[in-house]
């Protein structure tokens, strides 16, 4: 039960946490630092990896982190330990640290957490919720955890029941601002499309479209494509037809092509599973960087984005509508 984890326990722990680091920086003092309250929502099995990524997180986005690790049990159960997460930054003598509290509980558990996790809310800072446990929007237990948020983040790569989580989302978003991963992700396909389209001599001709095709690969179509069908949609004339075509299996579905024809102009990207890349447009033809992103490196851009994105809510209508 909840009464298992008492807040004022780990707030004063917290308290504890601060007066040891400060007694160990041996004069150089500790600067506190806090933006927000960051809750992590993860599997327990694999937690421990996300160390790394939430340790490169805090030093752009420093806050109080909750993380949440999440197993499975038909027993509500519920422990808690505290930590720092700390960091001297290139030239410097003081440590810049942020609190950390891991909460350990079972699924049957969940129901208790959110009064636990309201008492530990850093005051009047915002609240981001970071999901990356697929379903969990659907989980009605859940749901008085996620009231908690001013933003929630999910990640629906690889999810296959693509209607039911668009509709979670979209069912999220009139009360909280509500990020999917699989959209930041198309960053960098969205910029280059729009450079090439701000081209006075190709906006001239944009009327000339008359199709855009992505390609992908898996056994449903990813959500990547379903977005980046709907930002199209958003952003073409309305006569252009948009088809989603499927190209071969993958393990995990993904996006790799785009191309956009009509008269005189010809715009196509493909990107490979190594992520090397070609880019043609008409006559020419280039070679873009195209990484892969890491999951700090998606964090990092999605929690700079503290207002609703347009663009996304704009797709996920729209893919809400074409989704199988």
């Amino acid at each position: 039960m909840a009464s298992a984890i008492r807040p004022e326990r780990i707030l004063k722990e917290l308290d504890e946490l601060w007066v040891n680091l400060g007694q160990q920086s041996e004069g150089s003092g500790v600067l506190r630092a806090c933006a927000m309250t960051l809750i992590v929502i993860t599997p327990d099995e694999g937690a421990d990896a996300l160390g790394e990524t939430l340790a490169k997180l805090m030093r752009e986005h420093p806050s109080r982190l909750v993380v949440l690790r999440v197993k499975p049990g038909s027993e509500a159960s519920l422990t808690e330990r505290v930590l720092a997460q700390c960091w001297m930054p290139f030239g410097s003598r003081q440590q810049i640290c942020c609190e950390q509290i891991e909460i350990t509980t079972t699924e049957a558990g969940l129901k208790d957490v959110p009064a636990v996790v309201r008492a530990l809310e850093a005051p009047d800072l915002p609240v981001v919720i970071w999901t990356r446990i697929h379903g969990l929007l659907l989980r009605p237990e859940c749901a008085p955890l996620l009231e908690l948020a001013d933003k929630v983040i999910v990640d629906s790569q690889g999810y296959p029941h693509t209607r039911d989580k668009l509709r979670a989302i979209r069912a999220t978003l009139p009360s909280r601002l509500v990020a999917d991963l699989e959209w930041t992700r198309l960053t960098r396909w969205r910029h280059m499309l729009s450079q090439e389209f701000d081209n006075p001599a190709h906006l001239s001709r944009l009327h000339e479209l008359q199709t855009a095709t992505i390609g992908y690969d898996g056994s449903f179509v990813p959500m990547r494509a379903l977005y980046l069908a709907g930002w199209l949609r958003s952003t073409l004339p309305p006569h252009v037809a948009i088809t989603l075509e499927k190209s071969g299996d993958a393990p995990t579905p993904r996006l790799h092509t785009v191309t956009l024809d009509g008269g005189s102009l010809h715009f196509h990207i493909n990107v490979e599973p190594t992520r090397a890349s070609e880019m043609r447009i008409c006559s020419q033809q280039a070679h873009p960087h195209m990484p892969a992103l890491n999951d700090d490196e998606l964090m990092r851009e999605e929690l700079g984005v503290t207002s609703r994105d347009a663009a996304f809510e704009a797709s996920l209508a729209y893919a809400t509508e074409i989704a199988e």
